[in-house]
């Protein structure tokens, strides 16, 4: 398919112009969950940070409307909503870091971290979506953590882009809806 071609290789912007060209054979949600995603990582590319927030953010939204679990392509795994939102607001923080707002950061990696331990709570502890999730919950950055629980809004903490997962987006496991 186009459109799965497009993302692979990174053509947002193809992506993007495929489908608001019209996909009938796909839910009005999926297809809004699909442009707003599109839409941040193209925002992502061109280093407006914030507006791809906002783009996330409107991804949520959808997620947050639809209790479908969804299909994880690099890992096959089928996530919960909870889990999608959590990879989302991580996502989020991420981009907050990046552009060395930690306190925003700080609030999105605890939003994340909620929306882990409550997908955490709905699946077997042995499971292959257990193992993912415990992943994800490991990867929120301690000083995130303590930023939360000091409340040290001013304490200056230096961000590594090596901490930047969409450098590469096509590798980081984005789930897009396709």
């Amino acid at each position: 398919m186009a459109l799965d071609a497009a993302f692979v290789a990174g053509n947002y912007r193809e992506g993007l112009r495929i489908l608001e060209s019209g996909m009938p054979n796909q839910e009005p949600e999926w297809i809004e969950l699909a442009i707003n995603k599109l839409k941040a990582l193209i925002a992502v590319q061109e280093g407006r940070t914030k507006e791809a927030i906002g783009f996330y953010r409107k991804v949520m939204d959808v997620i947050a409307r639809d209790n479908k679990s969804q299909n994880d392509p690099s890992t096959g795994v089928q996530h919960s909503r909870e889990m999608i939102l959590g990879l989302h607001a991580k996502k989020i923080a991420d981009l907050w870091a990046s552009q060395k707002n930690e306190k925003e950061a700080a609030k999105a990696y605890q939003e994340a971290r909620q929306y882990y331990e409550k997908a955490l709570a709905a699946v077997e502890p042995e499971s292959r979506e257990a193992e993912l999730i415990r992943r994800e919950l490991a990867g929120i950055p301690k000083w995130r953590q303590r930023l939360l629980t000091e409340g040290a809004e001013g304490e200056s903490v230096g961000v590594s882009s090596a901490s930047n997962p969409f450098s590469n987006h096509a590798a980081s496991g984005e789930l897009l809806p396709i």
